[in-house]
């Protein structure tokens, strides 16, 4: 099914073989969706700030954050191995809920330690 499902596109396609690859894509897009409300619950999913730096002059004045995924077996996921998978269940819209609620938290903190 899984090699079937890679090659959907593919209208010249005729045969698709299971590979390494196919099987560890399967695994974490399994592990993906079987632990993601345990992550949300959990707090292992946290946002990582990136300055948005402008190419004209150099000057950051905002932040973005992405979504990191801390495995408790001290791996991490990035958000690009999250989001498609997220995106295909339909249930992406979660994370962007929970990021939200992460980041506002932190704005809170900033602003109460008077660095906002």
């Amino acid at each position: 099914m899984v090699a079937c499902n890679n090659n959907r596109k593919d209208v010249k396609a005729h045969i698709t073989y299971f590979s390494s690859q196919n099987r560890q894509s399967l695994e974490l897009e399994n592990y993906i969706l079987s632990n993601f409300d345990q992550a949300l619950r959990e707090d292992w999913i946290e946002p990582f700030y990136q300055p948005i730096v402008r190419i004209l002059n150099g000057q950051s004045g905002n932040w973005e954050a992405l979504a990191r995924w801390r495995k408790p077996d001290n791996g991490m996921l990035l958000d690009e191995q999250l989001i498609p998978t997220l995106d295909r269940a339909g249930i992406l819209y979660l994370l962007d809920l929970y990021m939200a609620d992460k980041v506002i938290a932190d704005l809170k903190k900033m602003q109460e330690r008077g660095h906002l």
